[in-house]
Protein backbone atom coordinates (compact mmCIF):
# COMPACT_ATOMS: atom_id res chain seq x y z
CA UNK A 1 0.00 0.00 0.00
CA UNK A 2 1.38 3.17 -0.80
CA UNK A 3 1.45 5.89 1.96
CA UNK A 4 -0.42 8.78 0.78
CA UNK A 5 0.95 12.43 0.77
CA UNK A 6 -1.20 15.50 0.98
CA UNK A 7 -0.65 17.58 -2.41
CA UNK A 8 2.51 20.42 -2.05
CA UNK A 9 1.08 23.89 -1.03
CA UNK A 10 1.87 25.33 -4.43
CA UNK A 11 -0.62 22.60 -6.19
CA UNK A 12 -3.45 23.31 -3.15
CA UNK A 13 -2.53 26.81 -4.17
CA UNK A 14 -3.40 26.21 -8.11
CA UNK A 15 -6.31 24.81 -7.89
CA UNK A 16 -8.38 27.51 -7.26
CA UNK A 17 -6.79 29.96 -9.71
CA UNK A 18 -6.98 27.51 -12.60
CA UNK A 19 -10.61 26.80 -11.81
CA UNK A 20 -11.15 30.44 -12.06
CA UNK A 21 -9.28 30.69 -15.40
CA UNK A 22 -11.09 28.02 -17.20
CA UNK A 23 -14.33 30.02 -15.62
CA UNK A 24 -13.46 32.82 -17.11
CA UNK A 25 -11.94 31.16 -20.51
CA UNK A 26 -15.80 29.48 -20.94
CA UNK A 27 -17.65 33.10 -20.00
CA UNK A 28 -15.51 35.19 -22.39
CA UNK A 29 -15.60 32.71 -25.23
CA UNK A 30 -17.61 32.94 -28.16
CA UNK A 31 -20.78 31.24 -28.03
CA UNK A 32 -23.24 30.26 -31.01
CA UNK A 33 -26.08 32.35 -29.30
CA UNK A 34 -24.20 35.11 -28.68
CA UNK A 35 -23.75 35.04 -32.60
CA UNK A 36 -27.18 35.34 -33.46
CA UNK A 37 -29.87 38.39 -33.56
CA UNK A 38 -31.48 36.60 -30.27
CA UNK A 39 -31.81 33.47 -28.19
CA UNK A 40 -35.30 33.89 -26.92
CA UNK A 41 -38.81 34.81 -28.48
CA UNK A 42 -42.29 35.86 -26.37
CA UNK A 43 -45.16 35.82 -28.44
CA UNK A 44 -48.62 36.40 -28.22
CA UNK A 45 -51.27 35.52 -31.02
CA UNK A 46 -55.32 35.51 -31.00
CA UNK A 47 -57.26 34.07 -33.96
CA UNK A 48 -59.69 31.34 -34.91
CA UNK A 49 -60.44 27.87 -34.89
CA UNK A 50 -62.23 24.76 -34.37
CA UNK A 51 -62.96 21.29 -35.45
CA UNK A 52 -62.47 19.97 -39.13
CA UNK A 53 -65.07 17.48 -38.92
CA UNK A 54 -67.59 20.24 -40.17
CA UNK A 55 -65.19 22.04 -42.39
CA UNK A 56 -63.47 24.25 -39.85
CA UNK A 57 -64.61 26.70 -37.13
CA UNK A 58 -64.97 30.41 -36.57
CA UNK A 59 -64.55 30.46 -33.08
CA UNK A 60 -61.83 32.73 -31.00
CA UNK A 61 -58.97 31.95 -29.36
CA UNK A 62 -55.66 32.90 -28.42
CA UNK A 63 -52.06 31.53 -27.57
CA UNK A 64 -49.05 32.46 -26.03
CA UNK A 65 -45.32 31.24 -26.54
CA UNK A 66 -41.95 30.82 -25.19
CA UNK A 67 -39.04 29.65 -27.70
CA UNK A 68 -35.08 29.31 -27.21
CA UNK A 69 -33.47 29.88 -30.80
CA UNK A 70 -30.66 26.82 -30.19
CA UNK A 71 -28.82 27.41 -33.91
CA UNK A 72 -29.79 29.82 -36.28
CA UNK A 73 -32.91 28.57 -38.34
CA UNK A 74 -34.09 26.48 -35.68
CA UNK A 75 -36.15 27.07 -32.25
CA UNK A 76 -37.52 24.98 -29.69
CA UNK A 77 -40.62 26.18 -28.12
CA UNK A 78 -43.98 25.96 -25.85
CA UNK A 79 -47.42 27.29 -26.64
CA UNK A 80 -50.38 27.56 -24.25
CA UNK A 81 -53.39 28.49 -25.81
CA UNK A 82 -57.32 28.41 -25.30
CA UNK A 83 -59.90 27.78 -28.00
CA UNK A 84 -63.92 27.64 -27.91
CA UNK A 85 -65.92 25.38 -30.08
CA UNK A 86 -69.09 23.82 -30.63
CA UNK A 87 -68.72 20.44 -32.70
CA UNK A 88 -72.62 20.85 -34.09
CA UNK A 89 -76.37 21.59 -32.97
CA UNK A 90 -77.28 17.39 -33.11
CA UNK A 91 -78.03 15.17 -30.19
CA UNK A 92 -74.90 13.84 -29.39
CA UNK A 93 -72.52 16.88 -30.29
CA UNK A 94 -70.55 19.12 -27.72
CA UNK A 95 -71.79 22.80 -27.30
CA UNK A 96 -70.23 25.48 -25.40
CA UNK A 97 -66.89 23.71 -25.47
CA UNK A 98 -63.28 24.66 -24.44
CA UNK A 99 -59.98 23.51 -25.04
CA UNK A 100 -56.96 24.63 -23.32
CA UNK A 101 -53.94 23.19 -24.88
CA UNK A 102 -49.99 23.27 -23.78
CA UNK A 103 -47.86 22.33 -27.17
CA UNK A 104 -44.29 21.70 -26.74
CA UNK A 105 -42.24 20.85 -30.30
CA UNK A 106 -39.52 22.30 -32.26
CA UNK A 107 -39.33 24.68 -35.70
CA UNK A 108 -37.63 25.24 -38.60
CA UNK A 109 -37.02 28.76 -39.87
CA UNK A 110 -36.22 29.55 -43.63
CA UNK A 111 -35.32 33.10 -44.79
CA UNK A 112 -37.07 34.49 -47.44
CA UNK A 113 -36.38 37.55 -47.86
CA UNK A 114 -38.53 40.02 -46.48
CA UNK A 115 -39.95 37.83 -43.96
CA UNK A 116 -39.10 33.90 -42.43
CA UNK A 117 -41.24 31.43 -42.90
CA UNK A 118 -41.24 28.32 -41.05
CA UNK A 119 -42.83 24.74 -40.21
CA UNK A 120 -43.25 23.05 -36.95
CA UNK A 121 -44.32 19.85 -34.97
CA UNK A 122 -45.20 18.89 -31.49
CA UNK A 123 -46.73 17.23 -28.95
CA UNK A 124 -49.39 18.21 -26.59
CA UNK A 125 -51.48 17.72 -23.90
CA UNK A 126 -55.34 19.27 -24.38
CA UNK A 127 -57.98 19.76 -21.66
CA UNK A 128 -61.42 19.48 -23.58
CA UNK A 129 -64.43 21.20 -21.64
CA UNK A 130 -68.03 21.07 -22.92
CA UNK A 131 -72.00 20.04 -22.96
CA UNK A 132 -73.29 17.38 -24.69
CA UNK A 133 -76.46 18.11 -26.37
CA UNK A 134 -79.02 15.65 -25.36
CA UNK A 135 -82.04 16.31 -26.78
CA UNK A 136 -83.16 19.71 -28.53
CA UNK A 137 -82.72 22.98 -26.22
CA UNK A 138 -81.24 20.06 -23.74
CA UNK A 139 -77.61 20.31 -22.17
CA UNK A 140 -75.90 18.02 -20.12
CA UNK A 141 -73.57 19.54 -17.81
CA UNK A 142 -69.97 20.75 -18.42
CA UNK A 143 -67.62 17.91 -18.25
CA UNK A 144 -63.95 18.04 -19.14
CA UNK A 145 -61.50 15.02 -20.77
CA UNK A 146 -57.79 15.43 -20.79
CA UNK A 147 -56.22 13.99 -24.46
CA UNK A 148 -52.54 13.87 -26.34
CA UNK A 149 -52.51 15.66 -29.53
CA UNK A 150 -49.72 15.99 -32.17
CA UNK A 151 -49.43 19.52 -33.51
CA UNK A 152 -48.26 19.99 -37.02
CA UNK A 153 -48.24 24.08 -38.50
CA UNK A 154 -46.17 26.89 -40.77
CA UNK A 155 -45.89 29.96 -39.74
CA UNK A 156 -44.79 33.60 -41.02
CA UNK A 157 -42.38 35.77 -39.34
CA UNK A 158 -42.30 39.45 -40.14
CA UNK A 159 -39.41 41.98 -38.81
CA UNK A 160 -40.28 45.26 -38.01
CA UNK A 161 -37.38 45.45 -35.78
CA UNK A 162 -34.40 43.11 -34.63
CA UNK A 163 -36.15 42.93 -31.62
CA UNK A 164 -39.96 43.25 -32.61
CA UNK A 165 -41.67 40.90 -34.89
CA UNK A 166 -45.43 40.63 -36.69
CA UNK A 167 -46.34 36.36 -36.30
CA UNK A 168 -49.19 34.34 -38.30
CA UNK A 169 -49.48 30.59 -38.11
CA UNK A 170 -51.38 27.91 -39.57
CA UNK A 171 -51.68 24.84 -37.24
CA UNK A 172 -53.87 21.54 -37.76
CA UNK A 173 -54.26 19.51 -34.24
CA UNK A 174 -55.07 15.69 -34.29
CA UNK A 175 -56.54 14.69 -30.85
CA UNK A 176 -56.84 11.73 -29.42
CA UNK A 177 -60.56 11.91 -28.84
CA UNK A 178 -63.44 10.81 -30.21
CA UNK A 179 -65.48 13.74 -30.27
CA UNK A 180 -62.54 16.45 -32.28
CA UNK A 181 -60.03 13.98 -34.67
CA UNK A 182 -58.42 17.18 -35.65
CA UNK A 183 -58.34 20.75 -34.76
CA UNK A 184 -57.65 23.76 -36.94
CA UNK A 185 -56.70 27.08 -36.24
CA UNK A 186 -55.46 30.13 -37.60
CA UNK A 187 -53.83 32.51 -35.31
CA UNK A 188 -52.02 36.37 -35.61
CA UNK A 189 -50.15 38.41 -33.30
CA UNK A 190 -46.87 39.87 -32.28
CA UNK A 191 -43.39 38.55 -30.99
CA UNK A 192 -40.23 40.30 -28.91
CA UNK A 193 -36.79 38.71 -29.73
CA UNK A 194 -34.42 39.12 -26.50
Amino acid sequence: MKPHFPPPPIRRALRPALAAALLAAAALAPAPARAQDYTWTLSVLGGLGGPLSDGGGTDTGYQVGFGLQFEPGANVWAHAGQLDFDTGGNVGDLAAGTIRYVNLGGEYLFNEGYYDSGIFLGLGLYDLAARRILAPDVLAPRSSDSVLGIVLGATGEFKITPSFVVLAEISGHVLDSPDIRVLGTGFAGFGFHF
